[in-house]
């Protein structure tokens, strides 16, 4: 009997919430937390198109990778757009001869990213999704690297043609070649002068001295 008095105190004093240290209570609240995280309930509800009559038809619990459906009322035949709070009007469905298909649940991580409905089938299922998170495009592509084109010039070509009468004529045609002059040889006319002007200039004169 003794034993089970002290089992029973020793229980009792570390599920006491006075009795916690600092420390344990904030791992409780962590794991309170988490298990708050992985698991959801999202009220449905069908609104009728043509009469806007609103109905709870169920409740969708998702806890990890299960989700199940608690169905709450059946609907008339109609047009049914579904909603939660928090997704509005994620689906639309015609109702026949009672609701029935699939809810899925499509999960980023943890969170809810968005529902879907598949009509179809015999009553009412759920599933988990999860999202294929896409990789992020690359905004800054790397540019090929182009090849440098050669430089090119116009030059005029002469040529000697023979006409129907035999007679020799030269004409002349403008063809795009490939520019192989060397720098001087491409602006000879801008350093020429410039150099003349350096040579004409008077040399400055030397400072006196004191």
């Amino acid at each position: 009997m003794s034993d089970m008095v002290a089992r029973t105190c020793k229980y009792n004093h570390f599920t006491n919430p006075r009795h916690l240290s600092p420390l344990n209570m904030v791992r409780l609240s962590v794991l309170a937390l988490l298990a708050a995280a992985q698991a959801a309930s999202l009220e449905i509800f069908a609104s009728n198109v043509h009469t806007s009559d609103r109905t709870n038809v169920g409740t969708l619990s998702i806890s990890g990778e299960n989700a199940t459906f608690d169905a709450r009322a059946d609907l008339p035949a109609g047009g049914y757009v579904f909603s939660t709070d928090a997704f509005e009007r994620f689906a639309y469905a015609e109702v026949e001869k009672g609701l029935a298909g699939e809810f899925l649940v499509y999960l980023e991580g943890q969170e809810v990213e968005k529902l879907a409905f598949v009509p179809g089938g015999e009553g009412l299922t759920s599933r988990v999704a999860h999202v294929a998170v896409a990789p992020l495009p690359n905004l800054k592509p790397a540019k090929a690297a182009a090849a440098k084109k050669p430089a090119m010039q116009k030059v005029i070509k002469k040529k000697t043609v023979q006409t129907e009468d035999g007679e020799s004529v030269v004409v002349e045609e403008e063809v795009e070649e490939e520019d192989t002059r060397s720098f001087m040889q491409k602006y000879w006319m801008y350093i020429v002068p410039l150099l003349l002007l350096m040579l004409l200039m008077p040399e400055p004169e030397e400072e006196k001295k004191a």
